[in-house]
């Protein structure tokens, strides 16, 4: 499921007027859920349609919910569609006597996978290297037994 983010405000528009700033999250539109650009198009059309002196919008912001009472003229808006896991931090470290622990990954699948096989094609020449550096070593230590 993907929510929309305000990418940009345009300066004296309407939304900037309410307070709505680059960043925020909007949750629903005139008390519809919205969670995708079709959906908050859709939504726009139909009070269009049927113009309401208020249309409740609200968003979120950092960890805060923060309702706004629009009119139904356009809002002044870029909105992006980003993916829930987006909203989060990725990677969760905790510190602990100066060792870091990954505790949480939150990745999208396809970027995983490339994650994934870039780590392992890294991974080829640390083998390669540490294979001869273990061949030298065992050599050296049989030659030194003889």
């Amino acid at each position: 499921m993907s929510k929309l983010k305000v990418v940009f405000v345009e300066d004296g528009g309407q939304a900037s007027q309410l307070g709505i700033i680059v960043g925020d999250i909007v949750i629903s539109y005139n008390g519809e859920v919205v969670n995708s650009k079709e959906v908050l198009l859709s939504l726009m059309e139909l009070v269009k349609s049927h113009p309401q002196d208020i249309v409740p919008i609200l968003v979120q912001r950092g960890g805060s919910f923060l309702s706004f009472d629009a009119s139904s003229k356009s809002l002044g808006v870029k909105l992006e569609e980003v993916l829930e896991e987006a909203q989060e931090e990725k990677i969760t470290f905790k510190a602990n006597n100066n060792k870091m622990t990954i505790v949480d990954i939150q990745m999208p699948f396809w970027s995983m996978v490339v994650f994934m096989v870039k780590a392992a094609i890294a991974f080829i020449p640390a083998f390669f290297i540490l294979s001869v550096i273990g061949t030298l070593i065992f050599t050296f230590m049989f030659a030194a037994i003889q």
